[in-house]
């Protein structure tokens, strides 16, 4: 069921879909717990390590959606490794758990860029605010857009509400990230 398309070849949106099709879709995405990306993440940065010549130093990360806190995950474990990571209309990044994503960025080294759409359910104002305000005092280089009439899912070329601007926006962000976090290292 994944990729429904509308009559223009566009991804249709979760939120725009029949309910039993949204249902079916998050239930796969639940599948994939953040103990499974952090102990993939260790296979792979162990992998890499072995290969020639591969230099494991400074890495980035991007992640879209459920994947914008999948790279809490990779900064927050393995900070010596990830150095710069973006999250793009991220989702759960604040919760009252223990486990929020956001608690990691008290790990992290380098730097952390999140793009939010002012229109996207997942980052309302308060969610925002309290990324700005835990990540202030760290050692994190925090920073992060908010597109002006924005939703969830902006910055995926084939969706229905891609905004081609806020995604350029934020590729211009990231890229400057990487080149300060991972090109001096």
């Amino acid at each position: 069921r994944f990729g429904v398309r509308d009559d223009d070849g566009r991804m249709i949106s979760l939120h725009f879909l029949p309910e039993e099709t949204q249902n079916e879709i998050i239930a796969t995405g639940e599948r994939l717990s953040d103990e499974m990306v952090v102990a993939d993440l260790e296979s792979i940065i162990g992998r890499l390590a072995l290969s020639e010549p591969v230099d494991v130093g400074a890495m980035g990360g991007v992640g879209y959606c459920m994947g914008g806190r999948h790279v809490f995950r990779a900064a927050g474990h393995y900070p010596e490794n990830f150095r710069a990571v973006a999250s793009l209309h991220g989702t759960d990044l604040v919760t009252d758990s223990p486990g929020s994503p956001h608690l990691l960025a008290a790990r992290m080294t380098g730097a952390l860029y999140c793009g939010y759409g002012e229109l996207d359910r997942f980052s309302p104002p308060e969610l925002i605010a309290a990324m700005e305000a835990f990540c202030a005092p760290l050692d994190v280089n925090y920073s992060h857009t908010v597109h002006i009439d924005v939703d969830h899912g902006y910055a995926l070329p084939d969706r229905d509400i891609h905004d081609a601007d806020a995604t350029a926006t934020d590729w211009a962000n990231i890229m400057i990230m990487f080149n300060t976090h991972l090109m001096s290292r």
